[in-house]
């Protein structure tokens, strides 16, 4: 939803540039999270360009390994534009004036939006719609899990052992092996970087944030029973055998307005689009009348 209101604004203007340009320099304080070629990726940017992404992409992320996932591919995005760059590829006059658009139809869009948008969409607006309309932002219980699979499937794992079950008798076993280690101390995340038979071995089995329905109906019974830092047993899905632990839970109920202001904002935003047009068509009026232009129509 949020871009259809700029894409009706913008309809002429270049495509955006990508979210995952580079981040400004970060201050000196910040956690440095990765280093690449000398260019340095702080948390905060890391949190910031994530924060930022579509919630059907976060969700697509949160289940093929998460932030760590993202931050993979931010990598491999990133030496290719230091590569376009070292070979002063934005320099060519084409390239340069897409990128001088693209600023321009970034800058414009975040204008409206916020600044004539707000003439015509008030804070007090937002809340009490909030206040009003409660049963539209019920939230099921959601919990942050990890997990260790062991699959009765032999192929190409992604572990950093290469420790690949191959067999069911032989998956089940290897999480027997794995769960008494769990019991006797050791790391699950550690562990799940090691043996994990699927994606998520290289976040530590992170699955991301998930309600219930979302995975099969054993996998739900199981870990929605869990209390937080509580290793399950060994149980089996239609995809192998299993160990879940529970990282974080969320109850169920109405969502925090600061959770859900920007989506109430963007109801607004398709609702009163033609005020919102008619509040920057006057603008536009303003700025012209008391501006200095001059068109030499002989040279168009």
């Amino acid at each position: 939803m949020k871009r259809l209101f700029g894409v009706a604004l913008l309809a002429t203007a270049a495509t955006a540039f990508s979210q995952q340009a580079a981040p400004a320099a970060p201050p000196a304080e910040e956690k440095i999270v990765a280093m690449i070629n000398g260019e340095k990726l702080t948390t905060g940017e890391l949190d910031l360009m994530y924060s930022r992404i579509s919630p059907q992409m976060r969700e697509n992320y949160e289940r093929s390994g998460g932030k760590i996932q993202f931050l993979d591919q931010y990598i491999n995005k990133r030496l290719v534009l230091q590569e376009a760059l070292k070979q002063r590829f934005d320099k060519r006059p084409d390239i340069a004036a897409d990128l001088q658009a693209a600023r321009d139809s970034a800058l414009f869009d975040r204008y409206v939006r916020e600044v004539v948008a707000g003439e015509v969409i008030s804070d007090k607006e937002i809340q009490d719609y909030y206040q009003a309309n409660q049963a539209l932002y019920l939230r099921d219980e959601t919990i942050k899990a990890r997990h260790i699979i062991a699959t009765p499937t032999a192929g190409n794992v992604s572990n950093t052992l290469r420790d690949d079950a191959g067999t069911m008798a032989a998956a089940r076993l290897k999480l027997e092996g794995l769960k008494k280690q769990l019991d006797a101390g050791a790391n699950f995340a550690e562990l799940a970087a090691s043996y994990s038979e699927d994606g998520t071995a290289a976040s530590g089995g992170d699955l991301g944030w998930f309600g219930r329905g979302k995975m099969v109906t054993e996998f739900d019974e199981v870990v929605f029973a869990l209390e937080p830092g509580k290793a399950s047993g060994v149980f089996q899905t239609q995809f192998g055998y299993h160990i879940v632990i529970v990282d974080q839970k969320k109850p169920g109920g109405v969502a925090a307005f600061s959770e859900v202001r920007e989506e109430i904002r963007e109801r607004f935003l398709n609702e009163r689009g033609e005020k919102i047009l008619e509040r920057l068509s006057v603008l536009s009026r303003d700025l012209r009348s008391a501006s200095s232009i001059s068109i030499n129509r002989e040279n168009l």
